[in-house]
């Protein structure tokens, strides 16, 4: 870093975005004095955070005191105003320090208005130690794209539960772009290999999916990623999905009990709804990546053994299955009840270290109860190190080798995959061998030669 220090000063830059979210006030902390006391960026350089929730909740004492000069969501407007050195304090969606919290402009009903995000490095980024103009999303062979804002869904513990209320008489929540600007913006970035849409709830309007999948197989013609409600996908979804060319769908199952999904969760569907969709995804050869929530207050050992039968019963061995540990954000439903219901308490939803380090799940070994030993194996069987019928013994026939085997094997394996974490994220040039190995396997030569060059002009 010390070599850099001049770098920022010699760019007099105005601005500083740290586009993070809430729950990473830790990290933020770090970088603000970095940049202050490395890089030496000037008093008048001004701080604003980003972020999904930012208008919605407080500014945190840390945040007041520390680095935080506006809270927003990305307004151009802003921008604007800090580059000819206007006033912005009566700009809607700011939240100024030492100031008001400024009134919310309406939603943007007409997404197809707004600019692409810049394909090209006109901006200065900070990374690997080092100011440069190379923006590491320009060196990425997938393509990553929205085509809708908003989500159909409120579920308890996601941020949707909290942003329909925020902007509640501003306009339709669920806004769509066009598919000819989509396909539009695609071609202006034609590096690009693999396309990942991040839509919240992907392809749910017919209409637009029948437009699509005509108009994208035939100008784009490359395979895609989406996230997907497993609610909302029927057969002739799937069948359009295929058309188009899609690879990989991502989909929360978040809990294997029907009582915690419908009515602690609020989200719709049963296990066995669940299990139905995931076979039709995997017959279309669709790739399929889950998302499941552990470190639940509300689970007990029957709903964990719930869990475990319903990861009995889908198509195997699993793709991608991402397991993660319950986070209490600020004025969350989820987090309003459980404080209610005393299992946690009020600092809890706002502890910001504790939630960066322990976003994962990882199986322990203490506390050494039922609970927790079921949650290891759920762990285990997501990893596809598990056997059917050692886990029908351990969990379903009572026998407790089996169960206290699984247990052990969670915990070593999983310790021994943080190691190997830690390993990697001190030397990551063990992570470009490996990331390398995979590209190459699948044949995206394209990705690697993006990636060599990057290193190579990073050095």
């Amino acid at each position: 870093m010390i070599k850099e220090k001049r770098s920022l000063k010699k760019v007099n830059t105005k601005i500083v975005l740290i586009a993070l979210y809430r729950f990473q006030n830790f990290p933020i902390r770090i970088m603000h004095s970095v940049l202050k006391g490395i890089y030496g960026i000037t008093s008048e350089t001004i701080f604003f955070k980003n972020g999904e929730s930012a208008l919605k909740n407080p500014p945190t004492e840390q945040e007041e005191k520390i680095f935080t000069d506006i809270i927003t969501k990305l307004n151009p407007d802003l921008a604007k105003c800090l580059r000819d050195n206007k006033p912005y304090d009566n700009i809607p969606n700011l939240w100024i320090k030492n100031g008001n919290k400024n009134k919310m402009r309406p939603l943007i009903q007409d997404l197809d208005s707004l600019p692409f995000a810049s394909a090209k490095s006109k901006y200065y980024f900070i990374e690997s130690d080092k100011v440069t103009h190379n923006d590491t999303m320009l060196t990425d062979s997938r393509f990553y794209i929205r085509s809708s804002r908003g989500c159909p869904c409120a579920c308890s513990f996601c941020v949707n539960s909290i942003l329909r209320g925020t902007y509640k008489g501003l306009g339709s929540y669920i806004r769509r772009r066009s598919v000819d600007n989509i396909i539009k913006e695609i071609k202006e970035n034609n590096r690009v290999g693999y396309i990942a849409f991040f839509d919240e709830a992907f392809g749910i309007d017919e209409a637009w999916l029948d437009e699509f999948k005509v108009k994208y197989k035939k100008e784009i013609g490359l395979p895609f990623f989406a996230e997907c409600n497993p609610r909302e996908m029927n057969t002739k979804m799937l069948e359009s999905f295929v058309e188009a060319g899609i690879e990989e769908i991502n989909f929360g199952l978040q809990t294997g009990n029907d009582y915690i999904r419908n009515n602690i969760f609020y989200r719709s569907g049963k296990n066995r709804e669940l299990i139905e969709i995931a076979y039709k995804i995997n017959n279309y050869g669709i790739k399929i990546i889950y998302d499941f929530i552990l470190d639940n207050p509300y689970d007990d050992k029957n709903s964990l053994k719930d869990a475990i039968e319903l990861l009995l019963g889908l198509p195997r061995p699993f793709n991608d299955f991402f397991i993660h540990s319950l986070q209490y954000f600020p004025n969350y439903s989820l987090t309003k009840k459980a404080i209610k219901d005393k299992h946690i308490k009020p600092e809890d939803a706002d502890d910001t270290e504790n939630t960066i380090r322990n976003w994962a799940y990882f199986p322990r070994l203490l506390p050494y109860n039922k609970k927790q030993i079921l949650q290891n194996i759920i762990w285990l069987i997501a990893r596809n190190h598990a056997e059917d019928t050692r886990v029908r013994r351990a969990v379903f026939s009572n026998s407790f080798i089996y169960l206290h085997y699984l247990n052990l094997k969670a915990c070593i394996l999983g310790k021994l995959l943080r190691i190997i974490e830690r390993i990697i994220w001190r030397h990551k040039w063990i992570a470009y061998l490996f990331n390398g190995y995979r590209y190459i396997l699948k044949g995206n030569f394209k990705t690697v030669f993006l990636k060599v060059k990057k290193y190579l002009r990073n050095g």
